[in-house]
């Protein structure tokens, strides 16, 4: 029952509320008598606190310093009988309960005390019979909802009317869903991106937040399953006051909530990996004609153009783990989302792009635009096959995006963007076999000098490298290696004894720079 409420009951008749009129809907749970001068142990929360004044017929000032810390402890009225021992309430103890944010109750001379307890107690347990009545009701309501399979959306707005409050629920993604009142709402009052921001602050309860010069009361609720948080549930304080009726419908609900979403989860992940499958088949050449991708891809949602032509993009990003490559593609789905430019799936140890050749460049810059956001930027680069001739089957385009993915990968250099002509005589390379045949060839050029190096801490390898990337040009090796030019010269003399070889000749050279190229990819 509410304060306003007592004042009702036939056992207060004649009663007057003497201060704290504009709180009557405070909440009352309990009834207590107060007759001595150290109630305040005695005192609960939620409780009417009924005293002739006895403890402060003499000292009305002692009375009004009790009021400040009776408030604090979270008693929701006081009630004072007149003409037992003050014949008025003492002006004193008005002010301090005004000040204190207090109801104080004058109550009528002819009114016992024990028919007020019993009286009130009576219509408390009434009261919290019927509102678990209400409660129950509202439970098995909210629960049919998801029986029939009405989904969260649906319960979640049933559950904002029942509450009379907006409600916002954080997902794990970050994703936020609103009931009740509206995105641009939300923004007007400065909210929408610090509820956004709410999942990493991890407060539960009731919290404030400031915006728009209004400071708005919301009450958090996490959604958990098996010590697990799913989700944050927050509602808004905005039409009327969270009572403790709503936190504990908040408290029965929580996990149907918890259910669902995982749930939805589950429903959403088995469609995201027939999404995935058909998209990685169409990437291998394993659809049979244009019909054929048309139809897979319909069933699950995507609308593929017979007039479009795509290619394939492989993505290079700094993550080790399935579990980071997952993550990472389900950001990427989230913000740029299914479209007939832009399709994703999670490949190997990577993310595999299919894009439009007609919309190729604004596919590009949308993909490089979200990795910047997601992953930092500068970190993420495209390995990019050419363009596809059939559009049911990229899997030229896929195998060359593999190469230019493997050799960038093997060399260690990447740009933001790679495509095949990029990677020039390292294409070549890449398809000699790793075998006795290339070790002999590396044995014959290369490893005496880094053999010698290793013995000597000498630097040897790094002068032939740079010289021949100088086309043998001794006096440019010397600048780029910040050496003197008769340094240089020794060194290359060193060099020739060690590999019994003219490095001055061309086709010498060239095979150098070969083997230099072999090493730097294989080894």
């Amino acid at each position: 029952m509410r304060v306003g409420d007592v004042l009702r009951l036939r056992s207060v008749e004649g009663s007057e509320i003497v201060a704290g009129n504009e709180f009557t809907e405070r909440l009352v749970t309990g009834v207590n008598v107060m007759e001595v001068p150290d109630i305040i142990n005695w005192v609960k929360k939620g409780e009417l606190l009924i005293t002739s004044g006895y403890s402060y017929k003499d000292d009305p000032a002692s009375f009004a310093e009790v009021i400040p810390k009776l408030a604090a402890k979270g008693v929701a009225a006081i009630g004072i009988k007149r003409k037992r021992y003050f014949e008025k309430i003492p002006k004193v103890v008005i002010d301090a309960a005004k000040k204190s944010r207090m109801v104080l109750i004058e109550l009528d001379e002819k009114v016992v005390f024990s028919s007020v307890v019993k009286e009130m107690m009576t219509e408390i347990v009434s009261s919290e019979y019927h509102a678990l009545t209400i409660l129950q009701d509202r439970v098995n309501q909210l629960s049919e909802m998801l029986v029939q399979g009405d989904g969260i959306a649906k319960f979640l707005e049933q559950l904002s009317d029942l509450l009379g409050n907006p409600i916002v629920l954080i997902k794990e993604n970050e994703e936020h869903l609103l009931f009740g009142i509206k995105e641009e709402e939300l923004q007007k009052v400065g909210l929408s991106t610090r509820l956004s921001d709410y999942m990493a602050d991890g407060r539960q309860g009731f919290f404030t937040m400031d915006a728009d010069e209004t400071r708005y009361r919301i009450y958090a609720y996490a959604i958990m399953h098996k010590n697990e948080q799913l989700a944050e549930l927050l509602v808004l304080e905005v039409n009327k006051e969270i009572t403790n009726e709503d936190m504990f419908l908040l408290h029965q609900i929580t996990y149907m909530i918890g259910l669902e979403l995982i749930s939805e989860t589950i429903r959403t992940r088995t469609e995201m990996r027939y999404v995935e499958q058909v998209i990685r088949d169409w990437i291998m050449g394993k659809m049979e004609s244009s019909s054929n991708l048309r139809i897979r891809a319909e069933v699950c949602g995507i609308k593929i153009d017979d007039s479009r032509h795509y290619r394939v993009l492989l993505f290079h990003m700094e993550t080790q783990s399935n579990q980071e490559v997952r993550y990472m593609i389900n950001r990427f789905q989230k913000n740029l989302r299914m479209t007939e430019d832009i399709y994703l799936t999670p490949l190997d140890d990577t993310i595999a792009a299919v894009v439009s050749e007609e919309n190729y460049q604004n596919c590009i810059e949308r993909i490089l635009e979200e990795g910047s956001y997601i992953l930092g930027k500068n970190r993420l680069s495209l390995c990019i096959g050419g363009e596809s001739s059939k559009n049911y089957d990229l899997s030229e385009s896929y195998k060359e995006a593999v190469q230019i993915y493997r050799i960038c990968d093997k060399r260690g250099k990447y740009q933001e963007l790679n495509y095949f002509d990029d990677i020039g005589i390292y294409a070549l390379l890449y398809e000699i076999p790793v075998d006795k045949k290339m070790d002999k060839f590396l044995n014959r050029y290369l490893t005496p000098l880094i053999q010698y190096d290793k013995e000597h801490e000498s630097n040897l390898f790094e002068t032939l490298k740079t010289y021949i990337g100088c086309q043998g040009n001794k006096k440019l090796t010397a600048e780029k290696m910040f050496t003197h030019y008769n340094t240089i010269s020794y060194r290359l003399e060193r060099i020739h004894q060690i590999l019994n070889m003219d490095i001055e000749d061309g086709k010498v050279r060239f095979e150098i720079q070969l083997a230099i190229l072999l090493y730097e990819m294989y080894l």
